[in-house]
């Protein structure tokens, strides 16, 4: 994208073809995705029986679920310090646009001008989802406390806020050059 940093955001969300699917929704520190809270309930007691709960810190490798997913220790979740990076008015323009059908946020760098789109997404949330008309919604890697985990809403803002560990988000990768 051109951000100082020079992290290189991924056009698409793990496990989606496009940049206007929302791929696979990930419970915060699981390395296995779902398609939908049909075939898995996003709730907190499937989080306790896979001891994610355990988790006290940012997440390492082994669960870093880009990381993982990848077989690539270069590419990772972004942290919290990524999001800020991203949603810096100083280096980007956020805006609303729509794909092929599908709304979602545009954020261009001020430095390239290259871009890169979030789908409205809709993440999982105990059997439930976000309305189509959400803002989207991922997980970074930094954890906040003992039941959630920091998570970034790519509105015309740009938000880093606290969600409940065991909710289902999608997962945007990032490389540093």
């Amino acid at each position: 994208m051109g951000l100082p940093s020079r992290t290189l955001w991924a056009e698409v969300n793990l496990g989606a073809k496009q940049n206007t699917e929302a791929g696979l929704f990930y419970q915060w520190g699981a390395v296995s995705g779902h398609i939908d809270a049909s075939e898995f309930a996003f709730t907190e007691a499937s989080y306790n029986s896979q001891q994610l709960n355990l988790i006290t810190e940012d997440l390492t490798l082994e669960h870093d679920a880009a990381s993982v997913y990848f077989g690539d220790t270069t590419v990772r979740m972004p942290s919290r310090d990524d999001c800020n990076e991203l949603f810096n008015p100083e280096f980007v323009t956020i805006r609303s646009k729509t794909i092929n059908g599908v709304r979602g946020m545009s954020i261009q760098s001020r430095i390239t001008g290259n871009s890169v789109f979030f789908a409205n997404n809709m993440g999982r949330f105990i059997g439930s989802s976000y309305s189509a008309t959400s803002y989207p919604h991922f997980w970074t890697k930094s954890y906040g406390s003992d039941v959630n985990a920091v998570a970034a809403v790519v509105d015309l803002q740009g938000v880093i806020r606290a969600e409940n560990r065991w909710n289902g988000l999608v997962i945007r990768p990032v490389k540093k050059l």
